[in-house]
């Protein structure tokens, strides 16, 4: 028995030849992808407009976490698209005397593929971008690089490039449905007679550069919290205590940062490593420890790709001081001014270093 329409690529999930289908537990991690993706847009939104109505914060830094966040809000929009796709259609049955269903599905898969394809690569490229922006203000302290005259370039990176493979993969008809992305999402289209050529497409399309995301933010940030530590044992004696107790901050969130990042990204790293390595027949039947493995990671991965925004939200705003006291004083309270003027450096790393160099 064909697990898939005659003639469509859409699934046709009330067919079963098996005990141990990784699509079983798809329709509880949509709706894990759905919560976590609706807190991602309220997130991404959040901090977008904090940049645009407090001018006083907008450093370069925060410039590039806004354009971050507007990746990351398409990556939770798309995957909100797809959960939304497959919960509507996850228990029709199809055949080719009724395809409207089947041809909606396609298309709305294809459509959900295309903006997180795109969006999550750009997502990768503005997260390396910052940990790299951070790194030559901080330890090589190129200033004039720092200011924002590299920013037409990490745009030309961060959108263009994305933009490129995905309209390749776009064209050549390689996004759409596909039992790899576990967590209810379309992706790379499934080729179950070819799925050397898959992982190799899925590499194209995002997990190679996610991985080497991975090495980038762990590999800068080391080296900037190094540097940070070793000018903390120089300037112990020279500097305020307030001063100092923004640098130990930032010490703290250059920890942080690569941590959440690897917590909320890895997921789908691993599921893509196991569903490349076990056998899948079909119709989409795995053995038991390999169903019970990907059932764990699908909904971690439900919680994690979709989540970016809302970690984001933690890491650069609920965790920074200057925009906790604004928050404060839109509700009619009003923070002592000498705090929030020290905690500017929390908020625009750049021109506190730059500060602190002269």
């Amino acid at each position: 028995m064909n697990c898939f329409s005659s003639g469509h690529r859409c699934p046709s999930f009330t067919n079963r030849t098996c005990d141990f289908s990784i699509s079983d537990q798809n329709d509880k991690s949509a709706i894990v992808s759905l919560l976590s993706s609706c807190l991602s847009v309220v997130s991404s939104l959040c901090i977008i407009i904090t940049y645009f109505i407090w001018p006083d914060i907008r450093s370069v830094s925060r410039q590039i976490i806004a354009l971050l966040s507007l990746a990351d809000l398409f990556t939770a929009m798309g995957y909100i698209i797809g959960s939304a796709n497959h919960l509507h259609s996850a228990h029709k049955s199809y055949d080719n005397n009724n395809t409207a269903d089947c041809e909606v599905f396609t298309r709305v898969c294809v459509l959900q593929s295309t903006i997180t394809t795109w969006s999550s690569m750009a997502s990768f490229w503005w997260t390396s971008i910052l940990a790299f922006h951070l790194y030559i203000t901080i330890v090589r302290g190129h200033m004039t690089l720092s200011g924002g005259r590299l920013l037409p370039l990490y745009c030309l990176l961060a959108w263009v490039t994305p933009t490129i493979v995905t309209m390749v993969l776009l064209g050549t008809d390689q996004l759409g449905y596909s039992h790899v992305a576990v967590s209810s999402w379309c992706f790379i289209r499934e080729r179950p007679n070819h799925r050397t050529l898959q992982a190799l497409l899925i590499l194209l399309g995002g997990k190679l550069w996610e991985v080497v995301a991975y090495f980038i933010v762990f590999i800068l940030y080391l080296q900037t919290k190094l540097h940070i530590n070793r000018e903390k044992k120089m300037a112990t004696r020279c500097v305020s205590l307030s001063v100092m107790a923004a640098v130990q901050r930032v010490d703290r969130k250059l920890i942080f940062i690569p941590v959440v990042f690897l917590l909320l990204r890895i997921w789908g790293t691993l599921q893509f490593i196991i569903s490349s390595s076990v056998t899948v027949t079909s119709c989409n039947c795995v053995s038991h420890d390999a169903y019970v493995a990907l059932s764990i990671l699908a909904y971690l991965q439900a919680i994690g790709d979709g989540g970016q925004g809302w970690g984001n939200l933690i890491l650069y705003v609920l965790t920074t001081k200057q925009l906790r006291d604004k928050f404060c004083c839109s509700k009619g309270h009003h923070p002592p001014m000498q705090s929030y003027r020290h905690n500017r450096f929390y908020t625009s790393t750049d021109e506190t270093f730059r500060n602190n160099k002269k």
